[in-house]
């Protein structure tokens, strides 16, 4: 595996993290998008603590935490959250997580929303990615921000972000002028995947 963009921003010319990326996500620590640990660790962790972590969402996930420049499993005062694909039945799972990613790249840079600070990270052993979001709710001295998921308390499951993005999509944001699965990105010019659409 060759990395030549960045693993956050895709900015290309890059075998890790751009200095701008780098001071957002950790906050100008020089951190490698290798992880120290491999996916067996990962699971091994997993299966013995995930209960112990109180992260809703069905995927798959665990809290890091930043211990000088080396991004380490833990239990608790999570940093960020990482998301490795889950290995099922349907087809594409090992590219959710740089789908999760390139979805969250669009948010910001077509939409203009305010997202979290993302990336992809990759296992030390296979090298396969994982995506990795830096948490919001957590403020650097700790402190958590209470969040609440309207969608969550009132049961619901609105169709509408997904109903609106393809709409948007279809009429006037972008096109693809041809197929590339989404893991592919940081290994080939992904700028000239997408077009504007008139």
């Amino acid at each position: 595996m060759s990395i030549s963009h960045c693993p956050s921003c895709l900015k290309p010319g890059y075998t890790e993290f751009c200095n701008l990326c780098r001071k957002k996500l950790f906050g100008g620590k020089k951190v490698s998008p290798i992880l120290p640990f491999s996916r067996p660790e990962y699971n091994h962790r997993r299966v013995e603590h995930g209960d112990r972590i109180s992260i809703s969402g069905v995927q798959s996930k665990y809290s890091l935490k930043l211990l000088g420049t080396v991004l380490e499993l833990t239990e608790t005062g999570g940093e960020y959250i990482l998301k490795p694909f889950v290995p099922g039945e349907l087809e594409n799972m090992s590219s959710m997580p740089a789908n999760e990613h390139i979805t969250m790249q669009m948010a910001r840079r077509i939409f203009g929303l305010d997202i979290a600070e993302n990336a992809l990270v990759f296992f030390s052993d296979d090298k396969t990615p994982a995506y990795l979001t830096k948490r919001f709710d957590v403020l650097a001295n700790g402190t958590k921000i209470q969040q609440e998921d309207f969608a969550q308390i009132s049961r619901t499951k609105p169709p509408w972000p997904l109903i609106y993005l393809k709409r948007t999509l279809k009429r006037k944001v972008i096109k693809q002028t041809d197929f590339t699965p989404a893991t592919t990105f940081l290994n080939l010019e992904n700028e000239s995947k997408f077009q504007r659409a008139d």
